[in-house]
């Protein structure tokens, strides 16, 4: 199903625009390492590179609103049908019929699930292991906009309901455990776009009020008693909104009626006042927001306008810098853009090897490899270690941390480290069970791998056959699973 006009007032905006003004628009890209950008609509998906602001893939066939698999495998296009692309290789590799088409999407934060909003007043729960349905929920009238809680327990999903002025709206919150409908909470007009924040205690909810004229607000439920607990005072025709990462600001997509009305407001989420407000599009009438999505970092807001007077006309993507909230880049996307969401950060692959990983003697210089796949200087502190077990007593255990270029071992209770020494510069650390040779030992650091070479001695108390261990930690926190057993080696007097 395309959405050429994806809200009630576009007729009457057709109306109120009868000139179109152009405008030469700057193309500054901002220097990031950053995800992807999928923006679907017009019966497309594109692709845009967030590091330089680029179309780098068009998928034609489908559109809708779009939401990412918390580890950014797939992404998912809810329209007339579910479709999936595995982001890898931007391919669709799974189709799911959804009986009267799809609007909104969301996944649970483990990824199991994809809660999708129906047209048929209800929301279908998609298996993503097997993208079979396994639940269909009845919820309000004319549903759109949902979002999970990020401990996953409930969906709150948005009922716009009817067309008529004062007809009934609402949010449904669902229990994910039980999939039955739990609350229903009174919102404003024509509610369309919800987000929560990032703690879980409030959801955030884009009331468009149905016509232009009138100014949307935002209602802000408490998830702790279901309740509406403030309305803020937004920009004409809200539509859409997301919360930055650290759950500091909301930003509101405004989809107006001219070129002042066609905006994001910004709210500061600890008072809930507006901190600004800003103009998107670019000097093109009709060309207002539909949608809004912030990058993991929370650095950029990626807003897709859509051109409610040409429907095959030209949309955007504005591209806003949360730190000074204003448009650095406008990306000419040749569609009618309307749903939008951007893949998660990659996490940093950690990974571990020595060499030689078998044999045997009483000396041995080891070369333990780390691998950072952000690159060696990720890495804070790294572990080598010899014994029966990884973490038993009476081992032989050294950890080398890398900001200060120093190696430690330690006792033989394994509670406190003897050192440190400096890699190539003599000097020996002994327990019972082996000496560490710095002055023999060795670091080498080069692109994501980090070598660290260590000469041991092992003494006749060690003799036999010992595992081989190994560990890494990274800045971001990560770590190797457990430390690893990367090979073994028979110690003999």
């Amino acid at each position: 199903m395309m959405y050429t006009q994806p809200y009630p007032w576009i007729g009457l905006r057709k109306l109120i625009h009868f000139s179109l003004t152009l405008a030469a628009l700057s193309l500054a890209a901002p220097l990031f390492a950053a995800p992807f950008a999928y923006v679907a609509g017009s019966n497309t998906v594109l692709v845009i590179d967030t590091a330089t602001n680029t179309v780098v893939t068009t998928i034609s066939g489908f559109s809708g609103n779009v939401a990412i698999t918390p580890d950014g495998a797939f992404a998912y296009v809810a329209g007339g049908t579910v479709t999936v692309i595995a982001t890898a290789t931007n391919k669709v590799v799974a189709t799911t019929t959804i009986p009267g088409g799809a609007y909104g999407v969301a996944i649970t934060p483990d990824g199991a699930f994809a809660y999708v909003v129906g047209l048929s007043n209800n929301v279908t729960v998609i298996a993503t292991a097997t993208n079979n349905v396994v639940a269909t929920i009845q919820v309000g009238i004319s549903p759109r906009g949902i979002a999970i809680t990020p401990n996953g327990a409930f969906a709150y999903v948005v009922n716009s309901g009817s067309n008529s002025p004062g007809g009934p709206a609402s949010v449904s919150v669902i229990a994910t455990a039980t999939k039955a409908v739990v609350a229903t909470i009174p919102v404003g007009r024509a509610p369309l776009g919800i987000a929560i924040t990032p703690n879980g205690a409030f959801a955030y909810v884009t009331n468009s009020q149905e016509f232009v004229n009138i100014r949307g607000t935002v209602s802000v439920i408490s998830t702790a008693t279901n309740k509406v607990v403030e309305t803020i005072s937004v920009g004409f025709g809200a539509v859409a909104v997301a919360i930055a990462p650290d759950g500091a600001f909301a930003y509101v997509a405004n989809q107006g009626f001219s070129l002042e009305t066609e905006t994001v407001s910004v709210i500061a989420t600890a008072t809930n006042n507006v901190v600004a407000t800003i103009p998107v599009g670019g000097a093109v009438y009709g060309q207002g927001p539909t949608n809004v999505a912030i990058t993991p970092d929370g650095a950029f807001a990626y807003v897709t306008t859509y051109n409610v007077l040409f429907e095959n006309g030209p949309g955007t993507v504005s591209v806003i810098a949360t730190a000074t909230n204003k448009v650095v880049a406008t990306i000419q996307v040749g569609i009618q853009p309307f749903g939008v969401a951007i893949t998660p950060l990659p996490q940093p692959l950690l990974s571990v090897s020595v060499t030689p990983n078998s044999g045997s003697g009483a000396n041995q210089i080891f070369a333990f490899h780390y691998a950072d796949s952000k690159g060696f200087a990720s890495l804070t502190n790294v572990y080598a270690g010899f014994g029966p077990t990884a973490y038993v007593e009476h081992s032989c255990r050294v950890e080398y941390y890398r900001g200060i270029n120093k190696l430690y071992l330690k006792n033989d209770a394994g509670t406190a480290f003897l050192g440190p020494l400096t890699p190539g510069l003599p000097g020996t650390l002994s327990n019972s069970q082996c000496t560490l040779d710095a002055g023999k030992s060795s670091v080498a650091g080069s692109g994501d791998i980090l070598t660290l070479n260590l000469a041991f001695s092992f003494k006749p108390t060690f003799v036999g056959m010992q595992g081989i261990f190994s560990y890494a930690i990274d800045k971001s926190g990560l770590t190797t699973p457990g430390r690893q057993k990367v090979g073994t080696w028979d110690v003999t007097p």
